[in-house]
């Protein structure tokens, strides 16, 4: 029933919405038709969200809803997790990896709630040499996270575009997506596979540089890889059936303003310093592959994820899914 009850304000949204533009008013936001509320709770759901990236899924929520959702940014992932396993948070944005490790550390106490944030990986040149992923065979390309979970889904993502990581390429390891950075513009020829928003950032900073290659594009019979997700307490979805609820409903809300409302949204998250420029943020924002995955959907892209990261044999038990 509360799934059903959601499902209809999202509708009773997208229909206000159609009305508008029917009447000739184009909406810029599209929780500009919900009712809003500033009454102050008694209770807040805590949540805890690391610095950078992951937590633009989350951006307008946390401006709009703060009556009801108390967004707490920590120094890194990690310290985003502490939160959860402690019950300082009952929310929180983790990796898949963490969120898993969660689960299994705390006897099911966590379960994943929902992907954010896709993969989000693409290959810099400066340069016109690379056109296609077969043009990086035989070349000398950099990256960073040697041997971490991120590095294991970009080689996952190359061979999926036909390219073997061990033998087709060589891979030279810089310390951190800022160090990628640096070098990118630092002028030289050259190829960087980066992450968002790094990528577009160099390309804002260097007329020089372009994004070659969305190495993100994988066959449609294989999802693309998860960098986010929604962690949640077990505990908190027996205590706050309803907070849960809504706290879904304006997450999508806040996902539909980020992906339908790119001026905005980049105009939105420079003026808060997730950006060094509205026009870096809005370079990066259509590639920064935010969603909102649940459910069936959601499995599908964990089980990917998790395929590649730890092999098909140890994929999470359905007890590990929210809604399975």
């Amino acid at each position: 029933m509360k799934r059903l009850q959601r499902a209809l304000a999202l509708l009773l949204a997208a229909l206000m919405l159609a009305s508008l533009a029917a009447c000739g008013t184009k909406p810029t936001d599209p929780d500009a038709t919900e009712p809003t509320t500033s009454d102050e709770r008694a209770y807040k759901t805590p949540i805890a969200v690391p610095d950078g990236v992951l937590n633009l899924g989350i951006a307008k929520l946390r401006t709009d809803r703060s009556y009801a959702f108390d967004v707490k940014t920590c120094a890194t992932a990690e310290e985003a997790a502490e939160q959860l396993r402690s019950g300082a948070a009952s929310i929180a944005v983790l990796s898949p990896a963490l969120a898993l490790q969660l689960f299994e550390e705390t006897d099911g106490a966590v379960q994943m709630l929902a992907v954010t944030t896709l993969s989000v990986f693409y290959a810099v040149e400066n340069g016109g040499t690379v056109q296609t992923a077969d043009d990086l065979k035989g070349k000398t390309v950099y990256a960073t996270g040697e041997k971490t979970d991120d590095d294991k889904l970009l080689r996952a993502l190359l061979q999926m575009q036909g390219v073997d990581p061990e033998n087709d390429l060589t891979i030279e390891y810089l310390d951190s997506q800022d160090a990628l950075t640096e070098a990118a513009l630092a002028g030289e020829a050259g190829i960087w596979l980066m992450s968002e928003p790094y990528a577009s950032r160099a390309c804002v900073e260097s007329d020089k540089l372009h994004i070659a290659l969305d190495l993100n594009a994988v066959p449609e019979e294989a999802p693309a890889p998860a960098q986010g997700c929604l962690a949640v307490r077990k505990d908190y979805i027996q205590a706050h059936p309803a907070e849960l609820e809504e706290f879904l409903t304006y997450y999508e809300v806040s996902v539909n303003f980020v992906q339908y409302n790119l001026q905005s949204a980049a105009a939105v998250f420079a003026a808060n310093g997730y950006f060094s420029s509205p026009e870096s943020a809005l370079a990066a924002l259509p590639r920064m592959n935010i969603v909102f995955q649940t459910g069936a959907e959601m499995r599908a892209t964990a089980d990917a994820t998790f395929g590649i990261l730890r092999g098909a044999e140890k994929l999470p038990p359905d007890t590990f899914y929210y809604g399975i």
